[in-house]
This record gives structure tokens, sequence and C-alpha cells, in this order.
């Protein structure tokens, strides 16, 4: 039988899990530089995928942001060099995949990134090819502005990785 002691203690503890329990899992980490998005990623079917920037136990892929660099290519003319990663944690190896980049709270501006790379088990995509997006090109303006805008205020947590595609070598 418990004693008044035991049951205060129990509720307690019960108390205190439950709150750390129900903190928002990003609350207190800042993302200060671009290789430090990173979203786990699992396959919940063959066509669909469910990707987060919390860690999650064993996931399927890794996504990060393994290339972002501002560039000056003229005189009146910026750039970006930007080109997200794949980690292939899967039993397969993957000879295509498609990943999205939004940005928190714009959804309408994305760009969808082509990795065409052999990937075997336990590898990560290179970014020797990598994106251009300049800020002269008319379709890129929006984009180009919304990546300058985050490089200028460092709030790289507001780029959401997404996983649309992954073809495997049969």
């Amino acid at each position: 039988m418990m004693n008044a002691k035991s049951v205060l203690w129990l509720t307690s503890s019960a108390i205190v899990f439950w709150c750390l329990c129900s903190l928002p899992a990003n609350s207190t980490t800042s993302i200060k530089n671009p290789n430090e998005v990173i979203f786990n990623c699992i396959e919940d079917d063959k066509s669909k995928y469910f990707c987060t920037n919390v860690p999650v136990a064993n996931p399927t892929f890794i996504l990060s942001l393994a290339r972002l660099e501002r560039k000056k290519l003229s005189t009146y003319v910026d750039a970006f060099r930007i080109m997200p990663a794949l980690t292939n944690l899967t039993k397969q190896t993957i000879k295509l995949a498609q990943i999205q980049l939004t940005f928190f709270g714009e959804k309408s501006l994305s760009k969808i990134f082509v990795i065409n790379q052999k990937l075997i088990p336990n590898s990560t995509s290179h970014t020797n090819l990598s994106y251009l997006i300049r800020s002269d090109v008319p379709s890129q303006a929006l984009f180009y502005n919304e990546l300058l805008s985050t490089w200028k205020n460092t709030s790289y947590d507001q780029f959401i990785l997404e996983l649309l595609e992954v073809k495997y070598q049969e």
C-alpha cells in the first residue's frame, strides 16, 4: 500500500514528465548556419514521404541544405549557388530524387531540386552540381529575394525541405 509521500512523489513526477513532453520540440534551438538545416524523412509507402526538422528514430532519408553560397556574378547581378543533399538510409540504391525547398509562411515560393546520382545505402549525395538562382532572371526574382532576406537575417529556420520523389535502381 502506498503512503501519502509516495503518492505525492508519483503525482509530482507525472506533472514534470507531462510538462516536459508538452514543450515544443524546437523551442530553444535557432539555426544560424545553412548547414544546420536538416530534415528527417520516413517513407510512408512507395510514393509518400513524411519529413520533419525534429529528430526521429530510424529515418529513411536525411535531407540537408549542404550548399548555400552568395555569389557576385557582375556589377549588377548577384546570385545564390544552392543545393540540398540526400542521405540514403534505405537498403536500396537510389538513382534519382526530387527535393522541394519552400519557406515557412511562403508556401507559394518554392524550388524543386533534382538529385540525379547513384546513391548506395548509407551514402550522401554530392553538391558538385548545384543550382544558380540569379537576381536578374525574372522567373527567379521572388525566390532570389526570399533567399536574400533569409541570408541577411540569418533566419535559416525558415527553410522547409520536402522529399517529393525517389526512384530506386532496378
